[in-house]
């Protein structure tokens, strides 16, 4: 997540004036209600203005696109030097928007003049369309929070919400490429899929546009490589989707699963940030789309979801530097009355079972307003899953691993959900999570996608951290407070009084306005791009946390 400009600057005077005071008004509101006083409710401004605005800049962008080349992606829009172009950087859209140049776009023009004009209706068709969801009359009687998920996935795919590294994504693609390469079966249908293979294309994309000058925005050539796998794998052809509707595209999940562009002479990497920083995704789609041409041709079933499965179990082991002894083999089991299939999806043993796991890789819906349905049919299998496990290890039903090694659990173990994404910050969401038919909201049971999992271990110094974390954020949610992703939760945690001063601080609230229907939000928290690419891999917990706690900046909530 990135701050700087306001969204309002993306839009036409009068749309802007309008945006702006309505922001300065919830400023006042928020302050008031810092003060200890509740103000009367802001009302929101008719939305139909700016859903026109959005509309006329989507089509407006269309045409662009006819006129602008695929090519343009690469390196012209550098050389443009925007203005729209340094605000969408700013806003963290710039990764969204080259991405639909580099695929939308039909032309052969490189013209710095139709770039800006491209870049300033991308930026005015998302502010306008955001806005415009923002200020839309929620129905009585149905979640607010509900109501609000299909803005949540629009930002979501269209900027950065969330704190990323390079360095854990590349530790889980390269463990994609080194599981696949440990077993007969996978490697036999994913041959391509090396750890080399797979590191020398991040390294591809670490190198461009590495330089201040923009002189190394190049593609890469055929002859590279990695360009064969990459172009089969994970990218998209220029100009394949010039056909497509501009907003189909800006909205599209296909980014997070196919961010390279094949270009006649090569390939590029166009969506920058979502390959420095979240490749593992756009792997994982392209096993799954290998294996499933595969399956029902032999007798060993594979699956993504396996595969997922076994990288988290050894992401998660290299993530807690004061285990003690090997781990374990899989598959391991915690037998369940009733269950034919006792699998526990991943485990660390410690002198007992500290953490046990349930992996799922399921990707994002097409449609944005399908989201909070594949959120409450995932997340409550997950938690159902882990709380049956939890409580047979209470009752003294070991976890036996495949050599038949026996271990014990107990009231300190504590159970982790592991996904493939955020869900939009639905995860962490007190409203979203109360309304599902398991409860969510507990001490010992937390769901965050595999990324935010490897940062935040790798700041625990040890088990009892990590419990000690678990019900932090358990009294957070319990509170009511609304955080954006699983990292804002990590860094307030790992601040002087290790959480406790903001705990006091939303309960005084909460006891200061029993009566008051509102929610409570978490301060956001957000990296620059150089700590996120640049940040090494961390060996020491305790330098680790502080680093981690240090480089967090926090994000204005007007």
């Amino acid at each position: 997540m990135h701050t700087g400009l306001d969204d309002a600057a993306f839009l036409p005077q009068r749309e802007r004036q309008i945006a702006r005071g309505h922001t300065e008004q919830l400023s006042r509101w928020i302050h008031s209600w810092q003060e200890g006083v509740v103000p009367a409710p802001v009302k929101s401004p008719d939305p139909q203005p700016f859903l026109a605005v959005a509309d006329r800049s989507a089509n407006l962008c269309e045409r662009l696109l006819t006129v602008l080349s695929p090519e343009a992606a690469v390196a012209a829009w550098w050389w443009a030097n925007s203005e729209a172009r340094i605000r969408l950087a700013h806003h963290t859209l710039l990764n969204r928007f080259l991405w639909v140049l580099a695929v939308g776009a039909s032309g052969d023009s490189h013209d710095p003049a139709v770039l800006e004009r491209y870049f300033v209706h991308a930026g005015r068709w998302w502010a306008a369309a955001n806005i415009a969801d923002d200020y839309r009359a929620l129905t009585e009687g149905m979640s607010a929070a509900v109501q609000s998920a299909p803005g949540r996935e629009f930002l979501s795919r269209t900027s950065s919400q969330v704190i990323r590294y390079n360095w854990v994504s590349r530790m889980i693609c390269t463990e994609i490429g080194r599981q696949i390469e440990a077993d007969d079966h996978y490697r036999a249908v994913l041959p391509e899929f090396t750890a080399a293979t797979i590191d020398r294309s991040m390294e591809i994309a670490l190198q461009y546009g590495a330089l201040p000058d923009g002189s190394d925005l190049q593609i890469t050539p055929w002859t590279d490589s990695a360009s064969d796998f990459i172009a089969d794998n994970l990218a998209r052809r220029s100009g394949e989707f010039a056909k497509k509707r501009f907003v189909d595209m800006a909205l599209s999940p296909e980014l997070e699963t196919r961010p390279w562009i094949a270009f006649a002479d090569g390939v590029a990497p166009i969506a920058l940030g979502t390959i420095r920083l979240g490749m593992e995704r756009a792997l994982l789609k392209a096993v799954d789309d290998k294996l499933l041409n595969h399956r029902n041709k032999g007798s060993h079933r594979l699956d993504k979801g396996e595969l997922y499965e076994r990288v988290s179990q050894e992401c998660l082991r290299q993530s807690f530097h004061h285990l003690v002894g090997p781990q374990p083999p899989r598959p391991m089991t915690i037998a369940i009355p009733g269950e034919n299939t006792p699998d526990i999806d991943c485990a660390l043993i410690n002198h007992g079972v500290q953490i046990i796991g349930e992996v799922k890789a399921m990707e994002v819906p097409e449609n944005t307003r399908s989201v909070d349905r594949a959120f409450a049919q995932q997340i409550s299998k997950i938690v159902d899953q882990l709380r049956k496990r939890l409580a047979a290890l209470e009752k003294g039903t070991p976890l036996v691993d495949f050599a038949g090694g026996v271990h014990r659990g107990g009231v300190d173990t504590v159970a982790l959900g592991v996904v493939l994404h955020n869900y939009s910050g639905s995860l962490s969401y007190p409203e979203m999570l109360q309304l599902l038919p398991t409860a969510v909201v507990d001490k010992r049971i937390a769901v965050a996608d595999l990324h935010a999992w490897i940062i935040i271990l790798t700041t625990m110094s040890s088990f009892e951290e990590l419990r000690d974390y678990l019900e932090f954020r358990y009294r957070l949610l319990d509170l009511g407070v609304i955080s954006s992703e699983e990292c804002d939760m990590a860094v307030a945690f790992h601040n002087l009084q290790h959480g406790e001063d903001v705990i006091d601080y939303f309960r005084s609230r909460l006891l200061e306005h029993p009566d008051l229907e509102a929610s409570f939000y978490l301060q956001g928290m957000w990296i620059s791009a150089e700590n996120a690419v640049q940040q090494a891999r961390p060996t020491n917990p305790g330098v680790w946390k502080r680093e981690f706690y240090d480089a967090a900046q926090a994000v204005p909530l007007l």
